[in-house]
C-alpha cells in the first residue's frame, strides 16, 4: 500500500499532539523555566509511534558520512564518520522500503531554528549509496512567547517557498487551539519536511538535494547560513554526530 505525502505529514503530526496530550503535566512544569528536555521527549514520541502501530521504531539511526565531502569544522574537530537521526520508523501497511526519518529540536527560543538547519546541514553529508530515507521531519518545539517577528517571517517564507516549488507544506502548530492542551499553551510546534512520496526511485539522496536547493536561500536571507562556513578537508575517524 502506497503512503502519500500528505498521510505522513498528518499522521506525525497526529503524534506529536498525542505525545504532548500524554504529557502535558510535565510540559506545563518544563516550560515554567528555560530546560533542556529534547531527549525525554524523543522518547516519549517514539513510544506514541508504538502505540499507534507504527514500524521498526529505532532511536539513534546512524548512517554513515561520506568523507570525501567538505566537513563542518564541528564534524572535523570531533571526528565524526556517522550521522544519526533522533528515530526513524515506518507506517503501518506502508510498502517496507526506505524510513521516515525524525529529527527533534527543542529549545529556549525561536532563534534555535538554527539547529534545525544544523541538522540538515549534517543529512546532507550521508553517502549517497547508503541513503536510507523516504521521508525526512524536522521537528522543532519551543516556548510560544519566545517568538520574534523575524523567525515569523522566516517560517512564513519557507511555509511560502515550499508550496511554490510544490513542496510538503510547513506545519506549524499552536498548541492553544486545542482545548485539550490548554495546560501546554506555552508550547509550539513547526515541522519542516522532504517526503518523495511512495515511488522508490523518488527515494533518494540527489531528490532531498534538491529539496535543500530551495530551502537554502530562505535560510541564508535570514542569517542561518553562517553557521555551516568554516569547512575543512581533513579527513575524519570514526565516531558518531547527533
Amino acid at each position: 500500500m502506497a503512503i502519500t505525502q500528505s498521510e505522513v505529514t498528518k499522521f506525525l503530526s497526529s503524534i506529536v499532539k498525542k505525545t504532548v496530550r500524554k504529557n502535558k503535566d510535565e510540559l506545563d512544569f518544563l516550560l515554567q523555566h528555560p530546560n533542556r528536555w529534547e531527549k525525554w521527549f524523543q522518547v516519549e514520541l517514539a513510544t506514541e509511534l508504538v502505540r499507534n502501530e507504527a514500524r521498526d521504531v529505532w532511536l539513534e539511526y546512524d548512517s554513515p558520512l561520506d568523507s570525501r565531502k567538505k566537513n563542518t569544522n564541528f564534524r572535523t574537530e570531533h571526528n565524526f564518520t556517522t550521522a544519526h537521526l533522533d528515530l526513524i520508523f515506518r507506517m503501518k501497511d506502508a510498502t517496507k522500503g526506505k524510513f521516515i526519518g525524525v529529527e527533534l529540536k527543542q529549545g529556549n527560543s525561536c532563534k534555535e531554528i538554527q539547529e534545525v538547519f544544523k541538522d540538515i546541514i549534517k543529512i546532507r553529508a550521508i553517502q549517497k549509496s547508503k541513503w536510507p530515507y523516504r521521508s525526512l521531519n524536522f521537528i522543532f518545539l519551543y516556548p510560544e512567547g519566545e517568538r520574534s517577528s523575524k523567525y515569523n517571517r522566516l517560517m512564513e517564507a519557507l511555509a511560502k517557498k515550499l508550496k511554490e516549488e510544490e513542496y510538503e507544506p510547513c506545519v506549524d502548530i499552536d498548541f492553544k487551539e486545542y482545548s485539550s492542551l490548554e495546560e501546554v499553551h506555552g508550547l509550539h510546534c513547526f515541522i519542516l519536511t522532504w517526503d518523495a512520496g511512495s515511488l522508490q526511485k523518488n527515494m533518494t539522496f540527489d531528490r532531498f538535494h534538491q529539496w535543500f536547493k530551495v530551502i537554502q536561500p530562505v535560510f541564508k536571507e535570514f542569517g542561518i547560513t553562517g553557521i555551516a562556513k568554516g569547512r575543512s578537508k581533513v579527513k575524519i575517524v570514526p565516531d558518531s554526530e547527533s
